[in-house]
């Protein structure tokens, strides 16, 4: 009986060992990401003031003429959509779409949000939450042209 409690014991101890590691390795991979992210949007807004700087991600300043944004609010989406997918990237949220009514949502039905899509789309590393934000965009534009 008690070689049973023994090797119960060190099987516990063993499984307790190697989730603690996984948990870990875990939590230095999102805070990784978070300081990541937070010095991306640290660079980010100073495009705000740098704008010529956008032709190092392929974009120039007459886009954003012709998409109707200013520096400033292109800064401002492109830094607000990053620290979102902070969010969304940590926590491996699997929804298609964002919610009705919440934050996300709201922004990307905004008529200059959607707008201006096809450039911060350019600026955004390809991942669910990118595509998170081009299916609820989608979603919206097709709900509006069904009610023509």
């Amino acid at each position: 009986m008690e070689l049973i409690f023994s090797t119960i014991a060190v099987i516990l101890s063993i499984t307790s060992f190697v989730w603690n590691i996984r948990i870990n390795r875990k939590r230095e991979i999102d805070s990784a990401l978070a300081l990541n992210h937070s010095a991306t949007i640290n660079i980010e807004s100073r495009l705000a003031d740098i704008p010529s700087a956008l032709k190092f991600h392929g974009i120039n300043e007459d886009e954003l003429i012709k998409y109707g944004v200013s520096s400033k609010e292109f800064a401002y989406l492109l830094n607000n959509f990053t620290m979102g997918s902070t969010y969304h990237i940590i926590l491996k949220t699997k929804d298609r779409i964002f919610k009705k009514g919440s934050y996300r949502y709201n922004m990307c039905i905004s008529e200059a949000t959607r707008n201006v899509w096809p450039l911060l789309k350019r600026m955004l590393e390809p991942s669910q939450y990118r595509d998170r934000i081009e299916a609820t965009i989608k979603m919206y534009e097709s709900r509006l042209k069904n009610l023509d």
